[in-house]
């Protein structure tokens, strides 16, 4: 008899060429993002609730804010991408992921989502009948979010000004977390000469096309930033990196 399925646990195969790679060989924070993207929508696809079982109920899934730990620079070779979910809360999902070969974890990451009305924004508590066999207690990252408290701005110059374009705009009809991110490492002053070993970014409004985004960088000690996407006096996201000098 057949031994039963493990979906508590999704992987798939993953590599950084080139292309996903900076002037300094390593990943961009959107290659991993976009990786862990991907295989979460996979994943929940497979349980039964992706984004078309869910679309016709005017539902989407949302991310609220993620966490990366940069262990090691990745190798360009084949390796494994994991991912799983933890038991749901009352509005929110915690998801985990790692990128690892047979020897080490070289990437860890974990993610906080909610369910949305398409239509009005409004958040839905979920009705989702799974087993708890589906989900895992084990923690890719055994730090917790760190509390970001936003700084000042009305005496900073803002690094840049730009407004939202349509290649940045997803399905769900706002700009895809993977392109604020990049927004937010461009405030980033002399990033060919840093390393990231790990990002916080916090997404707290939506950014809809052709909104007009101010984004601000304070430095928080010797190799840490914190960024702000703004528009007007709202807030869009707030990240926290830290960095190793290169």
């Amino acid at each position: 008899m057949a031994s039963k399925e493990d979906l508590s646990l999704f992987q798939s195969s993953i590599s950084f060429p080139l292309t996903d790679r900076d002037v300094n060989d390593r990943p961009f924070l959107f290659s991993y993002l976009t990786a862990f993207q991907e295989i979460g929508s996979a994943h929940v696809d497979k349980l039964g609730y992706g984004y078309q079982a869910l679309k016709g109920q005017d539902i989407i899934w949302v991310l609220v804010k993620v966490k990366i730990v940069i262990n090691q620079n990745p190798p360009d070779s084949l390796l494994t991408l994991q991912t799983w979910p933890h038991p749901k809360s009352l509005l929110h999902f915690d998801r985990d992921y790692c990128i690892r070969d047979d020897k080490q974890v070289y990437v860890s990451a974990m993610s906080e989502w909610v369910l949305v009305d398409i239509n009005t924004r409004k958040l839905i508590r979920p009705k989702m009948d799974l087993p708890l066999s589906f989900f895992r207690t084990e923690k890719a990252l055994e730090s917790d979010y760190a509390s970001l408290i936003e700084f000042p701005c009305q005496d900073l110059q803002p690094s840049y000004q730009r407004k939202i374009s349509y290649t940045q705009i997803d399905h769900n009809r706002h700009a895809n977390n993977v392109k604020l991110c990049s927004m937010l490492l461009d405030a980033v002053p002399d990033m060919d000469k840093k390393e990231l070993i790990s990002a916080q970014i916090d997404f707290k409004n939506e950014a809809r096309f052709g909104q007009s985004i101010s984004a601000y960088a304070k430095p928080m000690g010797n190799e840490a930033y914190q960024v702000l996407l703004k528009d007007g006096e709202q807030i869009i996201t707030d990240a926290l990196f830290e960095f190793k000098h290169i």
